[in-house]
């Protein structure tokens, strides 16, 4: 299958996503307002094998799906930074394992947005915690001398994530203090500032602003960072922002 063929799937990953959020595709990029088009995105793989391409797109484009499914408030949608990286780790394999190690990775990042989403008893509302590294620089941080080398959408990764859900789940089973069972239609909120889509649009944008984003997830080779104390960057800045719960 040749790019001119494949092409029309990007597109129409564009389409779906302006669609889904009304208009707009919002970027965290503090210089711009909208995420780089799947089809801007695209248009540098063009020199990659074409089986290596075909899978590529077709499994991006049955995990956009799945996230909108899952995460349908999500404010912010940069994938510069994993596509890249998702499409380095496929080179690493030859042609005919390839396809083995995209169908374990769609596999465990599917298992990820139930396990988390608006289906599940979590019941999470946004992927932004994931997406832009708040949870896996908090991770790495609890255990830097083991963890410093796992990058932040590995599969490594993204299996310790799925344990972590696991254990919440059993928490909210036992009806736990700090995760509790829900009994209405409200999403989640285990910190201690307001999660509003307004509230959070406001906070996240203020934090990238001051570079206090652990992955520059709108750049195709971003920084990541664990070493600073993320969390509590975002609690300072929310309390000095007026959100705090």
């Amino acid at each position: 299958m040749s790019f001119v063929q494949i092409h029309p799937k990007i597109r129409a990953l564009d389409t779906m996503m302006h669609y889904h959020c009304g208009g707009d595709v919002l970027t965290l990029n503090p210089l711009k307002n909208i995420c780089t088009s799947f089809e801007e995105q695209f248009e540098y793989f063009q020199k990659i094998q074409t089986v290596q391409l075909h899978l590529f797109i077709d499994s991006i484009t049955i995990l956009v799906k799945k996230e909108l499914l899952h995460f349908p408030n999500n404010i912010f949608w940069d994938k510069d930074y994993i596509l890249i990286y998702l499409l380095e780790q496929i080179c690493q394999f030859p042609s005919n394992e390839q396809e083995m190690f995209l169908s374990e990775y769609v596999h465990t990042y599917i298992s990820l947005l139930e396990l988390f989403g608006k289906c599940s008893s979590i019941r999470f509302q946004y992927l932004h915690d994931f997406s832009y590294g708040f949870d896996w620089a908090k991770w790495v941080r609890n255990d830097s001398e083991h963890r410093k080398e796992i990058l932040p959408f590995s599969l490594p990764f993204l299996q310790r994530m799925f344990q972590r859900g696991k254990e919440l789940e059993l928490l909210i089973q036992k009806n736990d203090s700090m995760y509790p069972q829900l009994h209405d239609e409200k999403f989640r909120n285990p910190f201690q500032f307001h999660r509003s889509i307004e509230c959070e649009k406001r906070l996240l944008r203020q934090l990238a602003e001051k570079n206090h984003i652990p992955i520059v997830a709108w750049e195709t080779h971003g920084s990541i960072d664990w070493k600073k104390n993320y969390s509590e960057l975002r609690d300072i800045e929310a309390k000095n922002s007026g959100l705090s719960t």
